[in-house]
């Protein structure tokens, strides 16, 4: 809007113009004729007209484009939110793959495994918000990061023992799956 300051000041100064140069010539207490007088108030509230409608046109198309704006921007967070989402489930498969390999935890792998459930708690208390399901999203989120501290801290946990095999893993993939979809739908709208 501040971009178009000058163009609007301009349409404001027409219409005043118009409208007060009407009045002017109508409300005037000079009992001189004015040539055309009819036509001059006609031709001033047409100009003061245009500018009224100027501005109401910039005005609404100026608050449709930022409307548009602000949609896109929120897609775009929404896509970006998605890709982090998706990065940091396989960066906890790439662990899963270290931990099957080697059978066993490193401190290095308890330390990614950490990390990993801290993206996954940045995004369910700073971002999950974004979304109208909102809840639901938390909800996964919440499954993901609460697995994630199960699997790095609490090493007599059943999601620390299964966290190498399939069925193990299954619980978190099921919440990423859940919560990627509900991101999915919202991106494109349904």
């Amino acid at each position: 809007m501040r971009k178009h300051f000058w163009l609007l000041l301009l349409l404001v100064l027409i219409a005043a113009g118009g409208v007060g140069g009407a009045l002017a010539i109508t409300m005037r207490p000079s009992p001189i004729a004015f040539r055309n007088e009819a036509e001059w108030v006609s031709a001033l509230l047409q100009a003061g007209l245009v500018g009224v409608l100027g501005i109401v046109t910039a005005v609404v198309i100026e608050h449709f484009k930022d409307s548009i704006q602000q949609q896109r921007d929120y897609s775009k967070l929404r896509q970006d939110i998605l890709t982090e989402l998706s990065r940091t489930y396989m960066d906890v498969k790439l662990v899963r793959r270290k931990v099957k390999a080697s059978k066993t935890f490193t401190k290095t792998d308890i330390d990614d495994l950490n990390q990993l459930q801290i993206d996954v708690e940045f995004h369910m208390r700073n971002r999950a918000g974004f979304f109208r399901g909102s809840s639901e999203l938390e909800k996964h989120l919440k499954s993901m990061e609460h697995y994630l501290n199960k699997v790095a801290n609490e090493p007599s946990s059943p999601e620390h023992s299964g966290f190498s095999s399939r069925e193990g893993f299954r619980f978190f993939a099921n919440a990423y799956e859940k919560a990627a979809t509900l991101i999915r739908e919202e991106i494109v709208g349904r």
